[in-house]
């Protein structure tokens, strides 16, 4: 049987001013998919594995995923566990046309990504810097 990625259109918030989504989700697995928007994931808890375009990564406490529209993805826990993630969503667009943009950052993450891998592993004092600033974001701070 063939699975035929799900295609991801829209997050809460997409609508708005500031066209941006964070949330905490607690997984097992996650279908294959792929989405319209740019997409940060910082795991807290638990161990597994992600499949991006066909190539797979562990994720443990502090691997940080930046996902870009056209990467495919899917997820998948430890037998019997579950992954705790930060998931933050954004429109394109906050990067093209922000400071960040001019400073060269939107060349970086649109033409210069094909050679870096799309994650990467924090150590533990980054782990809870950005934990702080997640839930720093969350809670609307």
């Amino acid at each position: 049987m063939t699975l035929n990625p799900i295609y991801l259109t829209d997050y809460p918030n997409m609508n708005t001013a500031f066209p941006y989504s964070i949330k905490i989700e607690v997984v097992e697995s996650v279908v294959p998919h792929r989405h319209d928007f740019l997409e940060f994931i910082l795991v807290l808890e638990g161990h597994g594995v992600e499949i991006i375009n066909g190539i797979k990564h562990q994720m443990k406490p502090g691997t940080l995923i930046f996902l870009l529209p056209y990467q495919f993805h899917e997820i998948q826990s430890d037998p019997g566990a579950s992954l705790h993630l930060y998931i933050c969503n954004f429109d394109l667009e906050l990067l093209l046309h922000s400071n960040e943009g001019e400073w060269g950052v939107a060349s970086i993450v649109l033409e210069d990504s094909a050679g870096l891998p799309p994650f990467v592993q924090l150590g533990a004092p980054r782990v809870e810097a950005g934990e702080r600033h997640f839930r720093r974001n969350d809670a609307g701070i």
